[in-house]
């Protein structure tokens, strides 16, 4: 998210208000101690102009165990 901004050459400011947030929350996104809403996702890819999958690039869903375990009985 970061390098998208600077990219566009927002600041922490101009992205929190257009996704109607406080700076404070935008930094905690960029540094990965809050997690993003879906909503605030959606919003984030309108605002810095990628699609939602920009923000999971480097994902390997290989990492997790992604089986669902339970059985519905």
């Amino acid at each position: 998210m970061r390098e998208r901004r600077a990219a566009l050459g927002m600041s922490i400011a101009e992205l929190a208000e257009a996704i109607q947030t406080t700076a404070a929350r935008i930094s905690a996104f960029e540094q990965g101690w809050t997690r993003v809403s879906g909503h605030t996702l959606v919003h984030l890819s309108l605002v810095l102009r990628v699609g939602p999958s920009f923000f999971f690039s480097g994902y390997d869903p290989d990492e997790y165990d992604l089986d669902d375990k339970s059985e519905d009985q």
